[in-house]
């Protein structure tokens, strides 16, 4: 096998086009707590970011290989194209580097809050992958994992630290917002590989506009956030009609056509929009060109998506 085609291969099992949703939840969170990307912090905390994501990404697929074999034959470690037991090094190595540039921005921030937060977000994502993700809790759990990304961005600017570590100084709202959007994304895409029920999917569309419905009120719940706005009220709730708008038409498509094609579309679709929603959170609480950085994620997310699967 050629180098190139080992690099495809392990490309497509860490789903490297869904990865700048990762950093983009990250860079928002800074954004929002620092008013931009702070030199070394910014890149430890990127870092953290994407090798706990990909490391999710390599253990899903070792601990369903079982199913994979049935359902998915073609997926790398089904197929072949990448051993068990290189699967198995890449995702618990990918795991410890995480946590280990977790706690490396904790050495060089005032605060412990990464270093914690990176704990957290790799046992959810171990906890996730190893089963529960077959349960109810499923989609919560992925909706806390992205919730704790979030959080992670944010925590680095953080002046005051509770014992939940949660940063109560900065607005955490994107956090809890983006957490239930997944949520409601995560249900939906449950049984994408099957034809789903199209009431299902209509109440996990609800559920993902909610999420984002909660980030819209921002300016109306918090006075923070209200004295923080950086663009008109009007402009703020129509930049979430539009951005909610192009998220719910494809999900529309697939409730009144519930097959897989159309709902792997949806969900594709959901998960690149990630960008686009942290972005326009910059863009409401920052300087404009942190949103257009934080929305450039969405070239390179794209050209990859064309490369490789993003579900």
């Amino acid at each position: 096998m050629s180098a190139i085609s080992t690099l495809r291969n392990y490309a497509e099992l860490m789903r490297v086009a869904n990865v700048f949703t990762a950093v983009s939840n990250v860079w928002m969170g800074m954004i929002l707590s620092t008013g931009g990307l702070p030199g070394w912090t910014a890149v430890g905390v990127t870092a953290t970011s994407v090798l706990l994501y990909l490391a999710g990404m390599v253990l899903n697929d070792l601990f369903d290989v079982e199913e994979d074999r049935r359902e998915r034959p073609e997926r790398p470690i089904p197929s072949g194209r990448v051993s068990l037991s290189s699967a198995r090094l890449l995702g618990w190595g990918l795991l410890f580097a995480g946590v280990s540039a977790g706690w490396f921005v904790s050495r060089i921030t005032p605060t412990v809050a990464p270093g914690v937060i990176s704990w957290w977000l790799a046992g959810l994502v171990v906890a996730y992958d190893i089963g529960l993700k077959r349960t109810t809790l499923g989609p919560a759990i992925m909706g806390g994992c992205r919730f704790m990304n979030v959080l992670l961005g944010l925590s680095v600017g953080a002046e005051h630290i509770q014992w939940s570590f949660l940063p109560i100084d900065q607005l955490i709202l994107p956090a809890i917002g983006m957490g239930i959007f997944v949520w409601g994304v995560s249900w939906f895409a449950r049984s994408e590989a099957t034809e789903s029920n199209s009431k299902l999917l209509a109440m996990s569309a609800f559920g993902a506009m909610m999420g984002l419905a909660f980030i819209a009120a921002m300016p109306f719940v918090q006075e923070q956030a209200a004295n923080r706005l950086q663009i008109h009220p009007y402009g703020w709730i129509a930049l979430w009609i539009i951005v909610a708008g192009t998220v719910l038409r494809r999900m529309i498509v697939a409730i009144l056509q519930p097959w897989p094609k159309h709902v792997q579309r949806a969900v594709g679709y959901a998960i690149l929009s990630i960008i686009v929603i942290d972005a326009a959170v910059c863009l409401g609480f920052a300087e404009p060109y942190w949103a257009l950085a934080v929305l450039a994620l969405v070239a390179p997310a794209m050209l990859l998506s064309q490369m490789f699967k993003v579900t």
